[in-house]
C-alpha cells in the first residue's frame, strides 16, 4: 500500500475561523454562495431545526461531504458544500431547507 500525503499549513501559524448564524424563511430554498474574507479549509454546517451536521474539506474530491444526522447515521452527501476556485464555498439548496436555522462554521 503506497500513501501520498499532503499537508497545509497556514503562514504564520494564523488560523481564520468564522461562525455564521444563518435563519431561512418559508420561500423555497436556493443555492448560496459564501465568501469568508479567507480560503476555508473545512466547512461545517449545522441544521439546528433537523439536527443534522454536514462537513466538508479542500481539496478532496467534488461533492465529498460528511452528513450526519441525529440517530448517529454517517453518510455521504453529495454535492451539498463546493470549494469554489476563487476561494468561496458553495452550499446546496438541499443543504438549506426553507424554515430552517443554522449555524455555518468555516476554518482557515
Amino acid at each position: 500500500m503506497a500513501l501520498t500525503i499532503s499537508q497545509t499549513t497556514n503562514a504564520d501559524s494564523v488560523v481564520n475561523r468564522q461562525i455564521q448564524l444563518i435563519a431561512s424563511d418559508a420561500t423555497a430554498a436556493a443555492a448560496v454562495v459564501f465568501s469568508f474574507g479567507f480560503r476555508p479549509r473545512k466547512i461545517t454546517l449545522f441544521n439546528l431545526t433537523a439536527l443534522t451536521e454536514d462537513v466538508a474539506y479542500d481539496g478532496t474530491a467534488a461533492g465529498s461531504t460528511i452528513h450526519s444526522v441525529a440517530a448517529g447515521t454517517i453518510t455521504a452527501g453529495a454535492g451539498l458544500i463546493t470549494f469554489n476556485s476563487d476561494g468561496t464555498v458553495t452550499i446546496a439548496a438541499a443543504a438549506l431547507p426553507a424554515s430552517s436555522s443554522f449555524v455555518l462554521e468555516a476554518i482557515g
